[in-house]
């Protein structure tokens, strides 16, 4: 495969490699736009009904017109060339993401909440999105959160990694009595079922939404440890940490008052976009007064101190 074409698109430069992929900068030459063109590795890509289930979801994500999601443009599969005509690489052309990650923009530090609440909404309603259309991104993680130039937040790969990782990474090594983890997913992300190796749903990524809302709230992640087996651990058995008294005292009372993340599972997409609270806790009255005053907590933090503005940085690689 050329690095300076692939597909129709001209190849501009490499962006970086991730875990399943190689990310490059590109133009389309039909509308003259800059895009962003994933090549996945081949060694994720040999199975026999890959070239089938790429198709089927490639298709279904091609439609899903969110707001909170980055376009698919196209997809495509790259033959090689003559001394390797049988080498093929599948690859996704998204819109090109100026605006950096949303890892790049905490850099271990927390966020205002005038830039939390619009970020989360966006993520909580595009992971509504990819549910209704049957999906699972399963690999939520700060990384996987990208801006456009006007510092809009996107959520990247949807579906990608649960394409990609449909079956156990082979020599994967279980935790001592207790089943293999999923391949798909960060480790700081993954949540108990996940960890365990039981089927996940939709509230997977939602409790991955919350890590990164705790994450954004506090500059650091809820579970902190010295190996990946310990930290898995820490998934399944320990309490999720309250937000500390030193992450809160930034925060109006307000504010404060819809921070609960001591019960991530009892969240829905709506409840966590809005930063509400629980859905046994409020009926849809209380919740449109929480919301009320959630914004107006949102508008005396932005007019209390000066809005950042984040560098630009390349689009996620992993």
């Amino acid at each position: 495969m050329s690095v300076t074409q692939i597909g129709r698109y001209r190849v501009l430069r490499e962006l970086g490699r991730g875990s399943g992929a190689v990310v490059y900068q590109g133009r389309d030459p039909d509308s003259g736009k800059q895009v962003a063109i994933k090549v996945f590795y081949a060694r994720l890509t040999s199975a026999e009904d890959f070239a089938e289930r790429f198709d089927r979801t490639l298709r279904t994500l091609r439609t899903l017109e969110h707001p909170g999601l980055v376009p698919v443009l196209d997809y495509g599969i790259e033959t090689g060339e003559e001394e390797d005509a049988d080498a093929v690489a599948y690859y996704v052309v998204t819109q090109y993401m100026p605006g950096g990650t949303l890892a790049e923009r905490m850099d271990g530090r927390p966020l205002l909440l005038s830039e939390v609440v619009p970020i989360v909404q966006r993520l909580a309603d595009g992971l509504d999105a990819v549910h209704a259309a049957g999906f699972l991104h399963g690999g939520l993680n700060p990384e996987q959160v990208l801006f456009d130039i006007r510092n809009r937040a996107y959520l990247a790969d949807a579906a990608l990694r649960g394409l990609l990782h449909a079956q156990p990474a082979e020599g994967a090594v279980p935790l001592p009595g207790m089943p293999p983890p999923a391949p798909a997913g960060t480790p700081a992300y993954l949540s108990p079922e996940q960890v365990l190796g039981d089927p996940a749903d939709g509230r997977a990524d939602v409790y991955a939404l919350g890590v990164v809302l705790f994450e954004m709230l506090t500059g650091r992640q809820p579970f902190q440890a010295d190996t990946t087996e310990e930290l898995l651990r820490k998934h399944v058995d320990a309490p999720v940490p309250v937000l500390s008294e030193a992450a809160l005292g930034r925060l109006s009372e307000t504010s404060r008052s819809v921070v609960w993340l001591h019960d991530v599972e009892g969240y829905t997409h709506e409840e966590i976009g809005a930063g509400l609270g629980r859905s046994a806790s409020f009926s849809k009255s209380q919740l449109s007064r929480a919301h009320a005053r959630l914004r107006q907590a949102i508008e005396r933090d932005a007019s209390a101190r000066p809005q950042e503005t984040p560098q630009c940085t390349p689009v996620s690689t992993n």
